[in-house]
């Protein structure tokens, strides 16, 4: 038997699982516009509501995971969100009361009011902070930290925001918005 051949980001995004059965023939997945399913059944569909799921988002999602190298479509890998606020708030959710959060200074201005607002009401300590200033930064990283949150990739290389934190088991989160995602930047 011949070795497995590596594909490459382009190849892996074209051919990731697409998991839907073309009633017309489709080669490639068509775009779901529709906002409701049919469901004979309610909740035993995959897709009844477009706000919570449907097939092009999910094809999306599996496509975002199988370019990380994720080929197990039974679980969950990758999430899209309507926007950016959507994200921030499912983010948030990854800390408990007792938990801390710290979040680089210049992250998306929504962000900083949810966290400083919402987030710090319900009981979780969040800190502001420059990443840049690592004696900074790690003076705020304890066993309490559970979620940190990042603004842009070409700001901070990972490289360095991965040496800096590598004693710590955490969640990161990094905001691209204003930034072209860059692979190179990224181990």
């Amino acid at each position: 038997m011949g070795k497995s051949k590596k594909y490459g980001m382009n190849t892996k995004a074209l051919h990731a699982n697409k998991r839907f059965e073309p009633i017309s023939g489709d080669v490639m997945p068509p775009l779901h516009l529709s906002t409701t399913y049919k469901n004979d059944v309610p909740g035993e569909s995959d897709y009844f509501y477009g706000r919570i799921n449907n097939p092009t988002r999910e094809l999306f999602e599996r496509t975002l995971a199988s370019l990380e190298g994720i080929e197990n479509y039974e679980e969950q890998h990758a999430f899209a969100m309507a926007s950016g606020m959507s994200a921030v708030s499912i983010i948030a959710e990854l800390a408990k009361p007792g938990d801390n959060v710290v979040i680089t200074k210049d992250v998306y201005g929504g962000t900083t009011n949810y966290f400083s607002r919402i987030i710090r009401d319900r009981g979780v300590e969040v800190n502001f902070c420059d990443f840049a200033d690592h004696d900074a930064l790690n003076s705020l990283l304890n066993e309490k930290t559970k979620l940190m949150c990042l603004s842009g990739v070409k700001k901070y290389p990972m490289r360095v925001k991965c040496a800096t934190l590598s004693w710590h088991t955490l969640t990161s989160a990094i905001d691209n918005t204003q930034e072209e995602i860059n692979s190179e930047n990224i181990d």
